[in-house]
């Protein structure tokens, strides 16, 4: 079905208006804006950007622009200045499509030539094409979605998808996520990064199943999702980590019972928050996943209707090949370093090698930054982990996210697990704070339940139960809020500039 892309469109619900597009009134909206936006003289090739998302029109825009064979180019609303510009620059992108008033962020750009096309107004258009007219007719290596995955500075890193690689991507996850658990599938992820766009709404959408679309990580909205799942009746959803903390911490549970599967992704999952997971929901399908937007999104998961958790654990690869390396040195230049020579045994950490279908075709116009860590029709995603003995890869952390402590390396993903089994902390974030002595010492930021006093000799002692003291962190800081990426992800970064500015504990 997919070669047809629109041949088995399903159907779409806004949560935040309560529009609800049956499969004809979607074909109409799309028809709207094919007319609009060849009126304007969008063209193949052009890369238009999408300044708006997580709601119906979006997806009547993407699919009109891939009817016309433009690319899409998928933005956060809002997203800052610098990098806004960073991106227009790269993509030489000449329309930007709003949904009613320009951000005011955007709106600031220097680029003054820019046309902006307000989706709302498409509506107006008159409509000359049949239903039947809408169909997909590319070739499959023509560009079909531009994700940036960073730019606030510098050069942005635009992941380059064409039609085959998406195509790829939704035909293998047919043989590891069952689409008979996806009938009435809800979406609160952000529509511009991979897991939320490629995954969690395509995949079902592209293949006649019911999609509602929530506002991103709305506090609001995520206290009552119990609600939200009975009232729609939701078969599936997928999440990130902090996302659920904040829902085991503010949402009662559903009481309806027709939640069918759950997917976790894009961070670490521990044992303690996948349980809580599934006591919650009242299921045990609840599957952690592993995948980065250059790969499509997923690419690894557990499977099965009744998961045992594990920390970090992210199970098979979904047609995809993983293998763990000793060394990155070299490897990135030379194919023959990929062999049995340097790929680590089981249950050793190492370095996470993958070789899927849905691979990206590149980063936009950076061929130096692609080769860096495309080594033949293998990629290097950056991340640390093991395969277990029955192959299933098990996730430890991020290689940049890494601590330097006196030559000693510390993954602060392996403390944040740990900490997550304290009952008296809601959430944790370790980071590296620079050092005279040791280069990086071990540092944590925590939110801490309310009424509950803890000293940091306390957290010492009991962490210490559970790792090496080198390994435990020397500075602990209570905070009020940990920030976040508009992907979910934690901010070490942010965290450890903005604990530097506060009193430690004591």
């Amino acid at each position: 079905m997919y070669p047809f892309l629109f041949s088995n469109l399903g159907n779409l619900k806004d949560y935040e208006t309560g529009e609800f597009w049956s499969r004809k009134e979607f074909f109409k909206e799309i028809q709207c804006r094919i007319a609009c936006f060849k009126n304007l003289g969008i063209k193949k090739n052009d890369k238009v950007i999408i300044a708006h998302g997580n709601n119906i029109r979006f997806f009547a825009d993407l699919f009109a622009l891939w009817h016309l064979n433009a690319s899409a180019v998928c933005i956060d609303n809002n997203i800052g200045i610098s990098e806004f510009d960073n991106i227009i620059s790269v993509c030489k992108s000449s329309f930007i499509i709003i949904k009613g008033k320009i951000p005011d962020k955007i709106n600031k750009s220097k680029y003054k030539k820019v046309q902006f096309v307000d989706t709302m107004k498409c509506n107006q258009e008159i409509l000359n094409l049949d239903n039947k007219n809408i169909k997909f007719d590319s070739n499959f290596e023509s560009i079909a979605l531009i994700l940036f995955t960073s730019g606030t500075t510098g050069t942005p890193k635009g992941v380059v998808h064409t039609f085959r690689s998406l195509i790829s991507k939704w035909i293998s996850l047919e043989n590891f996520v069952p689409l008979k658990y996806m009938n009435n599938s809800l979406c609160l992820l952000p529509t511009n990064f991979g897991h939320g766009l490629i995954c969690n709404c395509l995949y079902p959408l592209l293949n006649g199943k019911t999609l509602l679309i929530l506002p991103k990580f709305n506090i609001t909205l995520l206290s009552k999702l119990n609600k939200i799942i009975d009232e729609n009746n939701i078969n599936y959803m997928s999440s990130v980590p902090s996302v659920w903390k904040i829902v085991l911490n503010l949402s009662k549970k559903p009481v309806k019972n027709s939640l069918q599967l759950i997917t976790c992704g894009s961070a670490p999952l521990s044992a303690f928050l996948w349980e809580n997971i599934q006591n919650w929901s009242n299921i045990k399908r609840v599957w952690n996943t592993y995948g980065i937007t250059e790969t499509g999104s997923w690419i690894a998961g557990t499977e099965g209707s009744n998961v045992v958790p594990k920390d970090g654990k992210t199970g098979r690869g979904w047609g995809t090949n993983i293998i763990i390396s000793k060394d990155i040195s070299n490897i990135k230049n030379d194919i023959n370093l990929l062999d049995n020579n340097n790929r680590m045994k089981k249950n050793e950490k190492g370095y996470i090698w993958v070789q899927t279908s849905s691979l990206m075709q590149g980063y936009l116009g950076q061929k130096k930054m692609t080769n860096s860590v495309v080594c033949g029709s293998w990629f290097f995603t950056g991340d640390l982990g093991y395969l277990d003995p029955k192959g299933n890869l098990v996730l430890t952390g991020r290689v940049r996210n890494e601590i330097n402590t006196g030559g000693i390396k510390v993954t602060p993903e392996d403390i944040d697990l740990i900490l997550e089994r304290n009952p008296k902390i809601i959430e944790s974030c370790t980071f590296g704070m620079p050092d005279d002595l040791a280069g990086e010492i071990v540092a944590t930021a925590l939110i801490i339940k309310e009424n509950t006093n803890l000293l940091s000799d306390d957290m010492h002692k009991w962490i210490c139960k559970y790792i090496s003291d080198y390994k435990a962190p020397k500075v602990w800081y209570r905070v009020k809020e940990i920030p976040k990426t508009t992907r979910g992800k934690i901010n070490r970064e942010e965290v450890a500039k903005y604990c530097s500015n506060i009193t430690k504990m004591k």
